[in-house]
């Protein structure tokens, strides 16, 4: 999946996806990571949680080293969202995006634009 808009999870509804194993940032902007919550949708057993056991199969949430960085400024008076979710809660992995990657037999480059902001597209 490519970013997170708030409409994600009705747009996951609409298209019948129920899986969603990686989900790729192309930059931070409220339009595409407002609805990261969906990775507690997709992820979290609350009875699980309460009993601190983590999921075993975590989402690998993709950006590169910039867009994390930027993605990373999302927060509360806690700390990042990002950091939450992953130590915290054990839902997802985070991984800059630095070289090609191949998921499901694609080939996925993510190519950086020159901007005053990091913002990535990504290539099949």
């Amino acid at each position: 999946m490519v970013d997170t808009p708030e409409d994600i999870a009705v747009a996951l509804n609409n298209a019948d996806i129920k899986t969603v194993d990686a989900i790729m940032y192309s930059h931070w902007n409220p339009d595409h990571t407002m609805g990261m919550r969906i990775m507690e949708q997709l992820r979290l057993e609350w009875l699980d949680y309460y009993d601190g056991i983590k999921p075993g199969n975590p989402i690998t949430v993709y950006a590169d080293a910039g867009v994390l960085e930027d993605i990373n400024c999302i927060r509360n008076k806690f700390g990042p969202f990002l950091d939450f979710y992953e130590q915290k809660m054990g839902l997802i992995n985070r991984r800059v995006f630095d070289k090609p990657l191949m998921i499901n037999g694609i080939r996925i480059t993510s190519v950086p634009i020159e901007t005053n902001q990091s913002v990535s597209v990504f290539c099949l």
